[in-house]
């Protein structure tokens, strides 16, 4: 393995090369020398290239920070050079930028990326990142030939945000508990409408909106046991949705709406080892949506 000066040494004369025209003295002139005696000593070993000559290169001449330790790409074992030119090729072909442009997006060289091409030395992880968030080239499938030439996430969309009406966020009552079971029940507070149990701080554009805590296990992990649910009783309810039922023998339950057909409405859990309830449209009192699922934190006492 090469040693930090021996890097150094290298990257210096690369440097040189592709951004002084391959002229010493007007790299010791870019650098600030008076004479290229200097630059002469780095390159022949004389004199060790410490910390800040190398940043001061890496400013100067163009390169990103820390590329002077950076060790050259790894070799590539014969019978993957064709596959990774391949690769290569590819990705300058959908960039459309010249190697000089393709090398400063991952941190290297030109001479570098023309030996990716010719499929003879692969990128480093360090320099295929870089080609992803800049290009949107996959790292993976740089490396490896696994995946897709894309990620599958691109996270440089335009930034859009959902305007949110100012009187959305408000105080949400909490008025009772619900138990998180087959045989749920409804504890109310009894406390006048609008007070009860505290309040959640939450975003409800339903003005009736009104909070439940949470009690038992039929819906973990969707709903944990502690938690609070805010419900919409004005909003339309699909099956699909999650739903306060509250059926005329007392029970009340937040269940997954399954469907409603031949006159019963089936109710499911989220966790699998509670039965799916069927109850009589006739006895079904109230069905309300269920609209957030809110932590403990968001709760203030009154």
């Amino acid at each position: 393995m090469k040693s930090i000066k021996e890097i150094r040494r290298e990257k210096l004369a690369i440097a040189i090369r592709e951004r002084c025209e391959d002229n010493q003295s007007r790299a010791a002139e870019r650098l600030g020398y008076s004479t290229p005696s200097l630059v002469n000593r780095y390159l022949s070993g004389a004199k060790d290239i410490g910390d800040r000559t190398a940043r001061k290169v890496e400013e100067t001449l163009g390169y990103p920070k820390f590329w002077m330790d950076s060790d050259a790409s790894p070799l590539v074992p014969s019978d993957q050079a064709t596959d990774l030119a391949r690769r290569v090729k590819f990705m300058l072909e959908k960039i459309g930028l010249p190697p000089a442009e393709i090398a400063l997006a991952a941190g290297t060289t030109e001479q570098d990326v023309l030996e990716w091409a010719e499929g003879t030395r692969k990128p480093t992880l360090v320099q295929a990142i870089g080609l992803q968030e800049k290009h949107q080239i996959n790292s993976v499938w740089l490396l490896n030939g696994k995946g897709q030439p894309t990620p599958a996430i691109s996270y440089n969309d335009d930034w859009a945000p959902i305007p949110i009406p100012q009187n959305a966020f408000r105080r949400i009552p909490v008025l009772a508990m619900a138990k998180l079971g087959d045989n749920g029940h409804f504890c109310d507070l009894e406390y006048p409408v609008g007070h009860g149990d505290g309040y959640l701080q939450f975003f409800s554009m339903d003005s009736d909106a009104y909070g439940l805590r949470c009690v038992g296990d039929s819906m973990e992990p969707r709903i944990k046991d502690g938690e609070f649910v805010v419900i919409e009783p004005n909003h339309a309810v699909a099956a699909g949705d999650e739903v306060l039922v509250r059926s005329k023998d007392g029970r009340v339950m937040i269940k997954i709406l399954g469907y409603t057909r031949d006159g019963y409405s089936a109710f499911l859990s989220v966790n699998q080892s509670h039965k799916t309830v069927k109850i009589s449209a006739a006895e079904v009192e109230e069905l309300s949506f269920v609209a957030a699922i809110v932590k403990p934190s968001a709760w203030r006492p009154e």
